[in-house]
């Protein structure tokens, strides 16, 4: 996974979660009987939103400990740098407000099954590494971005020759090095 799939994990709330935290708003008014299919499809997107996460935080994984790829330059990797922290924003205007409700929900009076204390907590556990995910990621780019940064401040200097130079013979090893040149000077 590239550096810019990295950046494509969601930006809204994920499902799981938006639909506990849409039930739970009912449960303030109504006090529902938690049917099973219900549970039952709550369950099943917090599998869905768990595994999509671990294959991103995998990813990351993958790509955290190694230096940025040789052929990209500083100034893209500063403009993904940008994107990842806007992401990272974003991602935490919309996930702390969600945090908070289901945080609320598990300290409140309300009376919930243990099924759907369970599945609260797993809500938090995806918006938490969602939220850990980000930082992350805009850590690895800011090193990136240092590595980067560094390699082009090095500068490079050329030793003065000592000796005679042969012209002739530097001549004659550039001509029978690029084989287009002698052609041209053939001509």
């Amino acid at each position: 996974m590239t550096t810019v799939a990295l950046l494509r994990a969601p930006a809204a709330t994920p499902k799981a979660v938006q639909e506990l935290s849409a039930a739970l708003a009912r449960a303030e008014t109504w006090r529902p009987a938690w049917d099973q299919t219900q549970l039952e499809t709550l369950r099943n997107q917090v599998r869905q939103d768990r595994a999509e996460l671990r294959e991103a935080v995998e990813a990351l994984r993958e790509l955290f400990d190694q230096p940025a790829p040789g052929d990209i330059e500083a100034s893209w990797i500063a403009q993904t740098l940008d994107e990842a922290k806007a992401k990272r924003q974003e991602v935490k205007e919309i996930f702390t407000p969600a945090l908070e409700r289901l945080r609320w929900h598990l300290r409140s009076e309300i009376e919930l099954p243990p099924e759907i204390e369970d599945l609260i907590r797993d809500g938090i556990l995806i918006l938490e590494g969602y939220l850990d995910y980000y930082t992350r990621l805009h850590e690895m780019l800011t090193r990136h971005l240092a590595e980067r940064r560094a390699v082009a401040d090095e500068t490079m200097r050329a030793r003065p020759v000592k000796g005679k130079i042969d012209y002739g013979k530097l001549s004659r090893e550039h001509i029978a090095r690029y084989p287009k040149i002698r052609a041209r000077l053939a001509e």
